[in-house]
């Protein structure tokens, strides 16, 4: 995907801005550092395309993750689907969800990276 997204930027649209939409897990920074339970056995994630894109870009882009509340997936390894069921209290899904908007928009760019990754892990830690 990063290096698809690459060649249209150097290709496609040199010199131009590049509006990429995609799930929060793609667009994610630091991927490859996380480790996740799959079958009740520790597994190390992947490294998506953001994190690759970061480190090409240097930097120069600004992302914006897309969160659910709820829904269904699929695994990492297997691909074996599953209902992600409402997050729960205090998690940054629940926070947005309580606003009472359909969709909303939080900039954490100006947040601290811990503010951050503890809005994050208690999501992760609570499901």
């Amino acid at each position: 995907m990063a290096d698809n997204v690459e060649w249209l930027m150097k290709v496609m649209y040199p010199g131009k801005k590049i509006i990429l939409w995609a799930h929060n897990d793609h667009l994610a920074k630091n991927t490859s550092k996380m480790s996740t339970i799959e079958n009740g056995k520790w597994m190390n994630s992947f490294t998506s395309m953001g994190e690759l894109l970061h480190k090409r870009l240097k930097g120069k882009e600004y992302v914006i993750g897309l969160y659910m509340n709820k829904g269904k997936t699929i695994t990492i390894a297997t691909y074996k689907p599953f209902n992600i069921n409402p997050m729960p209290k205090g998690s940054l899904e629940s926070l947005m969800m309580q606003s009472g908007y359909r969709n909303v928009f939080i900039d954490l760019s100006k947040h601290s990276l811990d503010v951050q990754t503890d809005l994050c892990r208690r999501r992760r830690n609570d499901i």
